[in-house]
């Protein structure tokens, strides 16, 4: 008994160091109002009901009012091109705008992420809105601590007219990150230059 109480509470130490050290340098990320809600927006069909707007850098996307399945029921809040899981001194980084370059080859959109990522595990295309995208599944082996796993990272590419945006999300850990990428490429599909 006494050897799974250290065992749990060694898990738990490892993962809140996990967290942690994601979070490392978020502080605390001041709060937002949404830019506006899909109620108050007639006519949008493309903007799912029952969310609102964040923007990230020049670009809006909506997220669901009601949260995420894995845990993130509070708004986000966007700053400085970071989205943060909610407005407290604790947030998790959601994800971040990586950068907007220009595409340089428009019959290979994706090159220039196709060899910046090329040691992703996993690779896919997808739609995301109107615009074309690649994701790619960065996982890096954590060897801390008696408990393994991945540190997962999932970096997008959306060719958005003649510029090319990369925006990399960052799963939860210990919670699987296929409902997770699912939940947040549906609201990647809601990109809009703001």
């Amino acid at each position: 008994m006494k050897k799974k109480s250290i065992l749990a509470c060694g898990l738990a130490l490892i993962l809140l160091a996990g967290c942690a050290q994601r979070d490392e340098g978020a502080g605390e990320a001041p709060r937002e109002e949404p830019l506006s809600t899909a109620s108050q927006m007639e006519g949008e069909s493309s903007i799912p009901e029952d969310s609102y707007q964040i923007l990230l850098g020049e670009f809006s996307f909506w997220f669901p009012k009601e949260g995420f399945s894995y845990g993130m029921t509070e708004p986000v809040v966007a700053k400085e091109g970071i989205l943060y899981s909610d407005a407290g001194e604790s947030a998790r980084v959601v994800a971040e705008l990586i950068s907007v370059s220009p595409i340089a080859d428009s019959d290979s959109p994706f090159l220039a992420c196709d060899q910046l990522y090329s040691e992703a595990e996993n690779t896919w295309e997808s739609t995301f809105g109107e615009y074309a995208g690649k994701g790619y599944l960065i996982q890096k082996p954590i060897t801390e601590g008696a408990v393994g796993g991945y540190d997962n990272t999932v970096f997008y590419c959306i060719a958005v007219e003649d510029q090319l945006v990369t925006i990399a999300f960052y799963p939860a850990f210990g919670l699987g990150i296929g409902t997770q990428r699912e939940e947040f490429e549906t609201v990647l599909s809601t990109i809009q230059k703001a």
